[in-house]
């Protein structure tokens, strides 16, 4: 049964790209406080395999500290017969509440989708990662991690376009017991003008137990932004 169908783009690679912008600014009404987020992305599909590439960053300021937040990921998924695919993956994350100067993580592994619709996508995913992480004050730290992953949106093409989705994973560690992280991100867009949107995204990292003693083993923030799509 044919729910939707999706263009494959022809033409020069410029031609084939889908992408997004989007930025916010979030001021206290003291003034005290002010949030800065900018995030984009691209992302294009051939008849074998499809891959994104998405980027943010959020840096905040207040009366004490100032904190930053950069991330960039990539993801290339073949579809395989049915609704199964290969996934691989590469990500960094600097994140300076954690006290985190950067992490990377090569992975790959396979995935399935439950829901597949013209209102609706549901996927889970499992495999394994290599993570190279250097915190503050102590020594670089690799480690392999299990990746348990599910992605999901649901969304309506008429105006106003609108998209609710997001990834939820969770990765134990595979080479120091008991430890495990968890990424979350989250996302509700409304198109008010066509093409533009208003966003809400939330966001949040847990470690059970991070390289360094010191530092704090969560962070959350809420981001509210406008974008553009093409």
């Amino acid at each position: 049964e044919v729910v939707r169908a999706r263009p494959i783009e022809g033409g020069d690679f410029i031609d084939r790209l889908d992408g997004y912008v989007s930025a916010g600014l979030d001021i206290s009404q003291s003034g005290d406080n002010t949030s800065l987020d900018f995030a984009g992305g691209l992302s294009s599909r051939t008849r074998v395999r499809e891959w994104s590439v998405d980027g943010s960053a959020n840096i905040t300021d207040d009366t004490a500290t100032r904190t930053e937040r950069y991330s960039l990921a990539g993801v290339v998924r073949r579809p395989l017969q049915g609704q199964n695919y290969y996934q691989g993956q590469l990500s960094f994350l600097r994140n300076t509440e954690l006290d985190l100067n950067v992490r990377s993580l090569v992975g790959g592994g396979v995935g399935r989708y439950l829901v597949r619709s013209n209102r609706a996508e549901w996927d889970i995913g499992v495999g394994l990662g290599y993570n190279h992480e250097n915190y503050v004050g102590v020594d670089p730290v690799d480690s392999l991690e299990l990746l348990l992953g599910t992605n999901f949106s649901i969304f309506r093409y008429d105006f106003p376009e609108t998209d609710i989705g997001g990834s939820i994973y969770l990765l134990p560690s595979l080479t120091k017991s008991g430890r495990y992280r968890s990424e979350a991100d989250l996302h509700a867009n409304y198109e008010f003008v066509d093409d533009l949107y208003f966003e809400l995204r939330v966001y949040g990292s847990y470690d059970s137990e991070p390289p360094s003693p010191t530092a704090p083993s969560t962070d959350y923030g809420i981001v509210t932004s406008l974008g553009y799509k093409f």
